[in-house]
């Protein structure tokens, strides 16, 4: 958090009120309201991967002009894909858990 800092350089403009609970009930939307965009932006980030990986091997599979040997490849294609999705996924939720998953 920068706020600090800045609050230091001017004592004059407080960027927090100087009352505790408020100041505490400040840090926790600041906390809430961070770690939601940062969700946001790693599955913006999963969203592009999907984009990029997955739908062209899912077209590139329903493309009906295909040999057998073609097909299979493609299919090998979709699911290594997939796979690596679903793995950054797992290790995404790994990372920090309680992101993911609200009690």
């Amino acid at each position: 958090m920068i706020s600090p800092q800045l609050e230091e350089l001017d004592s004059t403009v407080l960027l927090h009120p100087t009352d505790p609970r408020l100041k505490a009930n400040c840090r926790l939307w600041i906390d809430f309201v961070s770690n939601t965009l940062s969700l946001a932006l790693r599955l913006l980030i999963s969203f592009c991967q999907v984009n990029t990986k997955v739908v062209p091997s899912f077209y590139t599979l329903l493309n009906s002009t295909m040999g057998t040997d073609a097909q299979s490849k493609a299919v090998e294609r979709l699911q290594r894909d997939v796979t690596a999705l679903v793995q950054a996924a797992d290790e995404e939720v790994s990372r920090q858990p309680e992101i993911w998953f609200f009690p």
